[in-house]
């Protein structure tokens, strides 16, 4: 079931990153940075807006949904009170979202964008992600993303054609999210029905407390730093940084594609009191940090003006220095996901996750509005990576009791030595390439797949042993 829903995810993660690698060039080339900026910054008043309404977060209703699973009449009951209690919370805040477009002079030049972007409020008030990863059914999850990744395709290539379709790229964005979830929501009737009897809201709001916090502080953190980098440094300057922005949330969603697939069993493991399964799988998520975060890492890092050349063009290119700086949080972002998600969420611990995102909201608003007049889209990507070390360094205290073992096992060295040689042979393949003068997308190709079969090589040649669990599970599979 683990390897199954593993590949799922993956899967899933997959599709996230080959759309936007077609979506993205496509978008920037026609849009430009202003375009892009336009909507972008209509969608941040909107999600910071949305960050008032995560009642039901993905982790609270999971963890929920993973308890009661068992039972039918329970697991019904369960389901009722997420869905009412998120319905509910997106009404109430959608309501003062449209006040606030309304009365807001800032906002009036552009209101359709800001209309357009309350749709969100609809497909989030649809989301059961939580249910399907609770049964840790995560085939559906991917029908799911598939179908609204196709509609929200075919209608991109049919609306938005030139610099002024940006309102048809607007409603464009919102396709995925309504379409998927509306798919979603309705499969997930069929399985288990809504009900109103026997409901308990009032068991809900001390737990809920904690993670309505920790869900309000992601939200911020996934919004504020395009929203003060609009403010101050204006729309097109901020479409510059969304392209190197879009680029790192893709390797993120690769790096985070095993967190969510985890958490229904560590924390049933922890909930059963069974220490060793609990620790094995966190091992297993910290070994998928070193095979994925680290060589995407490094690669984004070396490569990052061919990447941004191939999705951006030209028009882009000043953006290269703060890719480079967000790179850093394809590391921290994927370590903060096993901290706080797996090690303190997963064990009833979600207060201190609660205080490392305040430390990291803190921190992202107070560097961003010191650094954003100065070093502008630079400044916004060195302010979210100091966030996110601020974040992760106090995860990194409060679950340090779990972190310690992962630090000290005995294959660590296996994962720097093939990390040094993979940074060295980048490096120097890429800058031999660009000299003799190879085209972008011949550097990327070649130094990628290059990249990726060396750093492969030197952990299969030191005997790396979750590499050859891997393969050895694939060899079996093929067989």
């Amino acid at each position: 079931m683990l390897v199954k829903n593993l590949l799922a995810n993956i899967a899933n993660t997959a599709l996230n990153f080959l759309i936007p690698l077609i979506t993205l060039p496509y978008t920037a080339r026609v849009l430009g940075p202003e375009g892009l900026g336009i909507v972008g910054f209509a969608f941040s008043v909107a999600g910071t807006f949305l960050m008032f309404s995560g009642v039901i977060g993905t982790v609270y209703g999971t963890r929920e949904i993973a308890k009661a699973r068992a039972n039918t009449q329970d697991l019904q009951r369960v389901f009722s009170e997420m869905f009412f209690l998120n319905v509910f919370a997106q009404t109430i805040v959608l309501i003062g979202y449209m006040g606030t477009i309304f009365l807001v002079p800032r906002f009036q030049s552009d209101l359709p964008y800001f209309l357009i972007a309350g749709l969100l409020f609809v497909g989030v008030g649809l989301n059961v992600d939580w249910y399907y990863q609770g049964i840790e059914d995560f085939g559906t999850l991917f029908k799911r993303n598939l179908l609204g990744k196709i509609v929200s395709l075919v209608f991109l290539f049919l609306f938005v054609t030139s610099k002024t379709d940006t309102l048809a790229f607007a409603f464009v964005s919102v396709t995925a999210l309504l379409v998927g979830n509306a798919w979603a929501w309705i499969g997930a009737l069929r399985r288990v029905s809504l009900t109103t009897k026997g409901l308990n809201f009032s068991r809900h709001p001390k737990a809920l407390g904690v993670f309505y916090i920790i869900n309000l502080l992601i939200v911020v953190s996934a919004n504020v730093d395009k929203m003060i980098l609009g403010l101050l440094g204006g729309t097109e300057v901020l479409g510059l940084y969304s392209l190197a922005d879009k680029v790192v949330l893709l390797g993120v969603s690769i790096t985070a594609s095993l967190t969510m697939v985890l958490l229904p069993r560590v924390s049933e493991a922890h909930a059963q009191d069974r220490g060793k399964e609990f620790s094995d799988t966190l091992l297993v998520a910290w070994k998928f940090l070193g095979l994925l975060a680290l060589p995407l890492w490094v690669g984004t890092f070396f490569m990052a003006p061919e990447i941004v050349f191939l999705l951006g063009g030209q028009e882009f290119l000043g953006t290269v220095g703060s890719l480079r700086v967000l790179s850093l949080n394809l590391v921290i972002v994927a370590l903060a996901g096993i901290l706080g998600i797996q090690v303190l969420s997963a064990r009833g611990k979600e207060r201190f996750y609660a205080v490392s995102l305040l430390g990291s909201n803190v921190t992202l608003i107070f560097l961003s509005v010191v650094l954003v007049p100065i070093f502008q889209s630079l400044g916004t990507a060195l302010a979210m990576v100091s966030a996110n070390l601020v974040q992760t360094g106090i995860q990194s205290f409060f679950g340090r009791d779990h972190l310690v073992p992962l630090l000290r096992n005995s294959e660590n060295w296996k994962f720097g030595v093939a990390l040094a040689v993979l940074g060295s042979m980048t490096f120097g393949i890429r800058s031999l390439m660009v000299s003799l003068g190879f085209y972008p997308i011949v550097v990327f190709l070649g130094v990628s797949g290059l990249g990726a079969l060396v750093f492969g090589l030197v952990l299969y040649a030191l005997r790396e042993s979750f590499l050859l669990r891997v393969l050895s599970v694939l060899r079996v599979k093929k067989s």
